[in-house]
């Protein structure tokens, strides 16, 4: 996460170097060599900036997701055991119906 927030700089200071290097090498006059800087630097870190902007939102989103994945994975879970408590409760219930059942004669007249 530290190289995305530098990107700016990183970025400004390679091209610049580049600029400077191939400014030297086509024996350019360091005035306008030094404009050419500049200009670079203000270009690319710039460049850099909105770089840096869309991979922090891009992983923002991808955290987010995420979560909403883990949330709802929970969600599910919990939902999946409280319908099994309900089902264990419906069991038990009938269990005790049925148990409640047995000692009682349904046949009149004995």
């Amino acid at each position: 996460m530290d190289y995305i927030q530098r990107l700016p700089y990183i970025l400004s200071l390679f091209v610049t170097i580049l600029v400077g290097i191939i400014s030297s090498l086509e024996k350019i006059e360091t005035k306008q060599s030094y404009i050419r800087m500049t200009i670079s630097i203000i270009v690319f870190y710039l460049i850099g900036v909105y770089i840096k902007n869309k991979l922090l939102s891009i992983i923002i989103e991808m955290e987010n997701k995420k979560a909403q994945q883990k949330k709802e994975e929970e969600e599910k879970k919990e939902k999946e055991e409280q319908e099994k408590e309900e089902q264990e409760k419906e069991e038990q219930a009938l269990k005790k119906k049925e148990d409640s059942n047995k000692g009682i004669d349904y046949i009149a007249g004995d």
